[in-house]
């Protein structure tokens, strides 16, 4: 399907400035691929191919014909241009995995097509349910206007594996995939021809821990090749990427560990053994607690076929599924829509700000959830984004479904705009925004210790969140220098894409202070962002003891819904539920005495633990919301 902007490209779809759009689930696969197909075309990434990531984009708005971007990036372009006026045709690619964003994106362009009979759709997926969606798009849709019962629908099937693929199950249940995949991984490589290996694991740990294992059996493995292991997942570093996709020599071959992120949305050439470990790691939201549990999930029978299509692409291949074959059966024929579980409240956001208040007549595949569709809307009216009427407000509502942030950050930071402490509020929100930790603990037991010290250098008594800005401005005082990283156990990559995040959030909330006119701090922020645009740094935040409150009563602010109490046993009371929490051992709070807290998110676990933690004072939460703590049950 990557293929098929450039087929649209060379007909004339791209003429007259118009653009096609292929979209992705996800940033490495919308990054990659247009780094591919700019080979391919001969033309430098940025040009006329390019891409749009989350918080990184690679085109020219003159130039670029055929455009690269994940779902939530085209989702975030109907904000401006509800009509996608720019783009002829749409790929919406891999529709099978149903993201959020993409769900949205199915219901969006079924509308635009009311309002744009010249829009073209393609709906792309190896795994999809075709008769479902050719009647989903050929149903009247909401508008008197719209119908596509009168145009055509079409299908077209593509053989996409070239090579057959012998496929072996496991004769009885295994009790460590890890350390089982390791041992196929060897066995491959000492009896089976040349052709790189694609293992699939559930994270970065299981990852890691497999890294180890391989490399010390590798001591007592024979083969004519060379083994090259291997690791993908989100937030790798781009020269380590190249390595994975790098192609092997004729001496050596890969062993590549990855998470589902290589089931469909990547392309690794020189594949031919797949080992699949039948599970991958889903977060699941629970409304009624508000907490995001994170937890291993066996895999539908849809993703394992997913999975092993990734063999058989250059030569005949094999997958070694690492279950049962009756165990296989057992399992649900398609993964279950993200929508279906998860915090609906930045998908609401989006859709009223794009106009469309009556939630319930939007035309999704599957109907929200009662329950969770209910809590959202009550999170919304209480951080004051939605007015009585459940519209968006002009000054809190409207400022933050325009940020590309979570509501409760959003709104921490249209109060940083009314308490004139922007700079630490977009540093701490683009520091919540990196896809690693900022904080790096080593295996080793000795070097662990000494990180650890080096990170209490950087501890902030009022919490996680100051913690992270004394991290940032660390890194800025030291000229972003790679080796000062080193010494303090710091992630320089991460760190590095903080900043970058933090510039575009400078923009957005100059952008957004113009709009409201927030009296006494438009123009010094104004100067603020400016500077951070032109001179490649940041102005640093000052934080004596009146910023850190000040800073503080922006997250309480933001985060109030999320505010617990502490109990004589060191746990943590939820001042809404009374849901027993735990702070996270990562926290600088972790076995500190403190009266009031908020917190960035819940973890499910074994235990339900809070990360990014932050004292506040108890006044400033009765202030925010006397009414959200009062209800029945509440505390």
């Amino acid at each position: 399907m990557v293929e098929l902007p450039q087929y649209l490209h060379e007909a004339g779809w791209t003429q007259k400035g118009r653009m096609v759009a292929c979209v992705q689930p996800r940033r490495l696969a919308a990054m990659t691929v247009a780094a591919r197909v700019a080979r391919e075309m001969n033309t430098r990434l940025g040009q006329t191919v390019g891409y749009a990531v989350r918080f990184d984009a690679c085109a020219d708005e003159t130039l670029t014909r055929i455009k690269y971007l994940t779902d939530g990036m085209l989702l975030q372009e109907t904000m401006h241009d509800p009509l996608l006026t720019s783009y002829s045709v749409i790929v919406l690619d891999e529709v099978h995995e149903r993201s959020v964003a993409m769900d949205l994106l199915i219901g969006l362009v079924k509308k635009i097509q009311g309002q744009r009979p010249d829009l073209r759709i393609v709906v792309a997926s190896a795994t999809l349910d075709v008769r479902r969606f050719i009647d989903y798009y050929k149903q009247p849709g909401p508008s008197p206007h719209f119908s596509l019962t009168d145009q055509s629908v079409a299908l077209i099937k593509v053989a996409g594996r070239k090579f057959p693929v012998d496929t072996h199950f496991l004769a009885s249940a295994c009790t460590d995939y890890v350390e089982k995949s390791v041992d196929v991984v060897c066995q491959i490589h000492s009896q089976e021809p040349a052709g790189d290996i694609l293992i699939f694991l559930t994270g970065r740990k299981e990852i890691e821990r497999a890294l180890i294992l391989i490399q010390q059996r590798l001591i007592s493995t024979t083969s004519k090749h060379q083994l090259l292991p291997l690791g993908l997942y989100a937030g790798i570093d781009l020269d380590y990427q190249r390595s994975v996709f790098a192609p092997s020599s004729r001496y050596n071959r890969k062993a590549i560990f990855a998470t589902n992120i290589a089931e469909t949305s990547v392309t690794i050439e020189g594949i031919v053994y797949v080992v699949d470990c039948g599970y991958a790691k889903q977060r699941r939201f629970d409304a009624t607690l508000d907490t995001d549990q994170l937890a291993v999930q066996p895999i539908s029978r849809a993703s394992a076929s997913q999975r092993v299509g990734r063999a058989g692409r250059i030569q005949p291949g094999k997958a070694y599924r690492l279950y049962t074959r009756e165990w296989f059966l057992q399992q649900p024929a398609t993964t279950e829509p993200e929508l279906l579980h998860s915090d609906l409240a930045p998908i609401i956001l989006k859709l009223k700000a794009l106009g469309i208040d009556r939630i319930g007549r939007f035309p999704f595949i599957d109907p929200l959830p009662k329950v969770a569709l209910a809590a959202s809307l009550e999170l919304l009216y209480t951080l004051g984004a939605l007015d009585n009427d459940a519209r968006l407000t002009p000054r809190i509502g409207v400022p933050m479904a325009n940020l590309p942030l979570s509501p409760m950050l959003g709104r921490a930071l249209v109060k940083a705009c009314e308490l004139q402490c922007v700079n630490e509020l977009v540093i701490i929100a683009a520091m919540l925004q990196v896809a690693e930790t900022v904080f790096v603990v080593p295996g080793n037991s000795q070097q662990a210790e000494e990180a650890r010290r080096q990170h209490k250098r950087f501890a902030a008594q009022e919490g996680d969140h100051i913690t992270l800005a004394n991290v940032y401005l660390g890194f800025l005082q030291s000229g972003k220098d790679r080796n000062w990283c080193f010494k303090h156990a710091l992630n320089y990559q991460a760190l590095d894409q903080a900043l970058h995040i933090a510039r575009q959030l400078y923009a957005l909330t100059r952008k957004m202070q113009q709009t409201l006119g927030e009296p006494g701090t438009a123009n010094k922020s104004s100067a603020a962002a400016a500077a951070a645009a032109t001179t490649n740094t940041l102005p640093s935040a000052n934080h004596s003891h009146n910023r850190a409150v000040l800073v503080r009563q922006c997250l309480a602010a933001g985060l109030f819904p999320h505010a617990a109490r502490m109990c004589p046993d060191g746990s943590l009371e939820a001042l809404r539920g009374g849901q027993q929490l735990f702070i996270h051992p990562s926290s600088v709070l972790f076995r500190s005495a403190v009266s009031h807290v908020v917190y960035h998110e819940a973890i499910q676990t074994t235990k339900t633990y809070v990360r990014y933690i932050t004292v506040v004072d108890q006044a400033w939460l009765v202030d925010l919301a006397p009414h959200y703590f009062d209800a029945p049950g509440h505390k």
